[in-house]
């Protein structure tokens, strides 16, 4: 991966993107490490893989028995109900 200080991406703008179209650039400032530019298509790929890691954990979540946002809901109401009537 190619590494450049935020001046060079100043200086070098169109070329760093360029290369940025190939692979991943990573920018540093200050000697740190700060963001990475990338391809808008690598980049809208691995927020398919993102999305598809959250739907299959949520498919997970409720193939065990995970309660969904009502459900929940309502047993935080009864729960405060029950609390309510002890005191």
């Amino acid at each position: 991966m190619l590494t450049v200080t935020a001046t060079e991406l100043k200086n070098r703008f169109g070329q760093i993107v360029d290369h940025a179209r190939r692979e991943p650039v990573m920018i540093q400032n200050h000697g740190r490490d700060a963001v990475v530019i990338l391809d808008h298509a690598e980049f809208a790929r691995l927020r398919h893989l993102e999305d598809a890691y959250w739907i299959a954990r949520a498919d997970e979540a409720i193939r065990s028995g995970f309660l969904g946002p009502g459900e929940t809901l309502q047993r935080i109401q009864a729960r405060l109900s029950q609390i309510g009537e002890e005191e």
